[in-house]
């Protein structure tokens, strides 16, 4: 019915709407639905169930609640939920997908849930617990695509190194072992 809206605004046509807002889908019109963070959002993915939407970005409070970089509100209350990934710094990117599957998201982060886990990481979408999943990015993560049907996530951003093979700033893993395939096209610069 609406359309989510983020970025690093802090009022939205007159109303007080800190980096994340709804929008009817027709009209425009901002909606009551207006989770508070305390810094820009980056990205948004939303439940495939649709309650709730993930956001990431550079913040370090949502709602009342500590929570750096990532986040999930109610769809419905705008309510900051029980999911807390408690990473360590800041999201670019984040796939969500099936019911049931991880939530996968990249950034220049260090750490979630206490896990080591630089700049990609699958998170249980239930729990917000790092994943066993690990590409062991060398850098950071700004983009992120997923094929489910060919089982791998290609992701862009500043690195040298996937699973400790040569890989710059451009990179495609398995999504069930974290290995990095054979696509390779070596880019000079950030993606």
């Amino acid at each position: 019915r609406h359309r989510y809206v983020a970025g690093n605004f802090r009022r939205m046509n007159r109303k007080a709407r800190p980096a994340l807002s709804a929008v009817d889908r027709v009209t425009g019109a901002v909606e009551a639905w207006s989770p508070a963070v305390n810094g820009a959002v980056y990205v948004l993915g939303v439940d495939p169930r649709g309650r709730a939407v993930y956001a990431g970005g550079d913040f370090t409070r949502a709602g009342e609640l500590e929570r750096i970089g990532l986040a999930a509100f109610d769809t419905q209350t705008a309510a900051t939920t029980r999911w807390n990934p408690d990473c360590d710094g800041e999201v670019a990117a984040i796939v969500a997908t099936r019911s049931g599957s991880p939530i996968y998201v990249g950034g220049t982060f260090a750490s979630i849930g206490g896990k080591p886990r630089r700049g990609l990481a699958a998170v249980d979408a239930r729990t917000g617990a790092a994943t066993p999943w690990d590409p062991k990015v060398a850098g950071a993560v700004h983009t992120l695509a997923l094929s489910q049907r060919r089982n791998t996530i290609s992701f862009g951003g500043e690195f040298t190194a996937v699973g400790g093979r040569e890989r710059s700033n451009v990179a495609a893993v398995d999504t069930r072992t974290a290995a990095p395939t054979g696509w390779d096209p070596r880019t000079i610069g950030a993606v």
